[in-house]
């Protein structure tokens, strides 16, 4: 006899495994009466939501009794996956595919999870049934990939996922200040950010793509983006767009310092504050102003992302990366030799390279009581001053007067309202 506890399990369980089937056959019926209605055909569900449904709940029933009998869950899988493909073979003149007959075997399966996991089977019956809902939106997608994009792809995913870690995490240099895994998670993310702003342009058109870009971008690293989009800038087409995604990236790098402080000590964010928000302003001002500029331009008018040899440019992520490593030598020589007697300047040098290193660092003191809130919150508006300027001059430098120019000016306007909030901090 079952107890009242292990009856209501097996409910449960039983409504989950008949609600996956539902979910996978009322799409399922959808498609076919679509398809149906499309070419002129009387409509013949062969596998329909009833059909899926009893599909999902059956195999939760094998799964039940082979709690009692281990080799039945097995074979009713092998019959259920012998009538399906039985099924497709008699209707083979008619069927455009296996599609279907592939989600029936799998809305078993799922049946049977059920089981198992009630959380990792609604999370695959979802995404199932999300890749079904999204055949047209899949297919014209991959009509519109070249051969270059994918391998552009798969070269990406293998410097990150195999390549990247394999490299020593700790320094090797005399100097001790350039990790391997971050600098080549530098490279990486350098030649990632040219990925996501090309795949966003050839998406979405060169004034929305930018967009995208700059603010996913800038969660990750501003400098990376006015690197990638400096280099992009040459090109008149990109010049404006590429502008959009420079402020845009550095709007969003404000808020994430005072994120980035709040975690580690609320008083240094508190400090961070005004600074942050009247820099954040700024360049939220250029991103209207280029926003604006853009938009004289019809969105994808102008995109000549089909032109590209190959959208993941790593050579001149490495480029980069070689003078960002020398600024980290910088940077680390500064604060070995000044010490916490030069805390101020050896924010200033640490911020030509990184900011959320040296935010964490002060943070860091000042919850451990071994630094005062607002002495750690001004010494970093130093390092966020100091990055900007470097950003500023990579924009003139790598891009070109015409790109660079009007980076340059809103950066300076940022810099003058950050030191200005700055100073109010001595007072």
């Amino acid at each position: 006899m079952l107890e009242i506890a292990d009856t209501s399990n097996l409910l449960v369980e039983g409504a989950y495994a008949l609600g996956i089937g539902l979910l996978v056959g009322i799409e399922r019926q959808h498609h076919i009466d679509l398809e149906h209605v499309e070419e002129g055909e009387d409509r013949d569900r062969p596998l329909g939501v009833r059909t899926f449904a009893l599909l999902s709940v059956l195999g939760w029933l094998a799964a039940v009794l082979g709690d009692q009998w281990s080799w039945l869950p097995a074979v009713a899988l092998v019959a259920v996956a012998g009538l399906v493909i039985g099924q497709y073979v008699t209707r083979t003149a008619t069927s455009g595919g296996l599609t279907t007959e592939i989600a029936a075997v799998i809305v078993f399966c799922l049946g049977m999870l059920v089981r198992i996991d009630r959380s990792i089977t609604v999370t695959a019956g979802l995404a199932v049934t999300a890749l079904l809902v999204s055949k047209s939106w899949l297919h014209a997608w991959v009509d519109k990939l070249r051969r270059v994009d994918l391998t552009s792809t798969l070269q990406l995913l293998i410097a990150w996922a195999v390549l990247l870690p394999l490299l020593p995490k700790e320094p090797v240099d005399p100097w001790d200040a350039l990790p391997p895994h971050k600098i080549g998670w530098l490279v990486i993310l350098l030649a990632g950010i040219d990925y996501v702003g090309y795949v966003s342009r050839r998406m979405f058109g060169a004034r929305r793509g930018a967009g995208i870009t700059g603010l996913l971008g800038g969660l990750t690293s501003s400098t990376a983006v006015t690197v990638s989009m400096a280099r992009m800038g040459r090109d008149d087409a990109m010049r404006i767009p590429g502008q959009l995604s420079v402020f845009l990236a550095n709007f969003v790098m404000f808020p994430r310092v005072v994120v980035v402080a709040a975690v580690i000590s609320p008083a240094v964010a508190t400090v961070l504050l005004i600074p942050m928000a009247a820099m954040a302003l700024a360049m939220l001002g250029g991103a209207w102003w280029k926003w604006r500029a853009s938009s004289e331009v019809a969105d994808g008018g102008d995109d000549k992302s089909d032109e590209l040899q190959n959208p993941l440019a790593l050579w001149p992520a490495v480029r980069w990366a070689v003078i960002l490593s020398a600024v980290f030598v910088l940077s680390k020589l500064a604060h070995d030799y000044l010490g916490s007697a030069g805390l101020y300047i050896a924010s200033g040098a640490a911020g030509l390279a990184d900011v959320d290193a040296i935010t964490l660092a002060v943070a860091g003191q000042v919850s451990q009581g071994a630094l005062p809130g607002h002495v750690a919150g001004l010494a970093v508006a130093i390092a966020v001053i100091s990055n900007t300027i470097v950003k500023g001059g990579i924009a003139v430098f790598s891009g070109g007067r015409r790109f660079g120019a009007d980076i340059a000016k809103l950066f300076t306007v940022s810099v003058v309202v950050g030191v200005a909030a700055a100073l109010l901090l001595l007072l």
